[in-house]
């Protein structure tokens, strides 16, 4: 990378900083990877996108008809079943997902054409860089490079994790350059649209009872989801999806 390259991001994560703290003022407080009893979930303001509306919550005991959005899929999006997963880039739990039961469900599900899964935002605010990374993957998306991205940021969590506002957006378009997606990258990181669909997944999310992450919805439109919440061994997805294959 440029020196040039590299002065301009040190502007870029400047820029950021501020959305970033835009974005929180007011704050949707999820404390911990679960959120405590008073915490208030609001959508969080950031000029000029407008405000977006949290779905009604679920009665207790009733099965989710939870929305996919537009947000990104593994597998074949003609699968009967989906798991939608709402998740955090800097949780250690969601990590754990990511590291333990995911390559299962891979193999055994996503591959063979049974189940999708769709990612949906869900950066806590105890974790700083969470809200950036969660913009770089929206915007590696834009180029059709999600999944890779969300592989590298979990992988390399310890790295970007304990960055600077400035550093961590050097590193964030370093990790696009590596993947051959960073035109357009510094760009896209400052755009109101990129922090305003990140809110949305925050808000949806808040509206379906997600108070931790990772929070999971498994099933289809017909049959609504069933909610699972943390970082599950794979014997309990498995258990609730076959259970909806049957």
């Amino acid at each position: 990378m440029s020196a040039k390259t590299g002065n301009s991001r040190y502007l870029v994560g400047g820029l950021v900083a501020a959305v970033v703290a835009a974005a929180f003022l007011g704050g949707y407080a999820l404390g911990g990877e679960t959120a405590p009893a008073s915490a208030q979930y609001q959508a969080a303001p950031a000029a000029p996108a407008a405000p977006v509306a949290a779905p009604p919550r679920p009665d207790a005991g009733q099965l989710v008809f939870a929305s996919t959005d537009d947000d990104p899929v593994k597998g074949s999006p003609d699968a009967p079943l989906t798991v939608i997963e709402f998740s955090d880039f800097q949780c250690p739990f969601c990590n754990r997902f990511y590291q333990d039961t995911l390559p299962q469900l891979e193999r055994e599900y996503i591959d063979t054409g049974k189940v999708n899964l769709v990612f949906r935002d869900m950066p806590l605010d105890i974790h700083p860089n969470a809200l950036p990374a969660h913009m770089a993957a929206e915007c590696a998306d834009g180029q059709g490079a999600f999944w890779e991205y969300h592989d590298l940021l979990f992988d390399r969590a310890g790295q970007w994790g304990r960055l600077g506002p400035a550093d961590l957006i050097e590193q964030l378009g370093a990790y696009a350059d590596e993947l051959g997606v960073g035109s357009g990258f510094d760009e896209c990181m400052v755009m109101p649209d990129t922090v305003s669909e990140v809110r949305k997944d925050l808000a949806q999310g808040s509206g379906y009872g997600v108070t931790g992450t990772p929070t999971f919805f498994i099933g289809n439109d017909d049959v609504g989801y069933t909610k699972v919440s943390g970082a599950k061994p794979y014997e309990s997805f498995r258990s609730i999806i076959e259970s909806k294959l049957g």
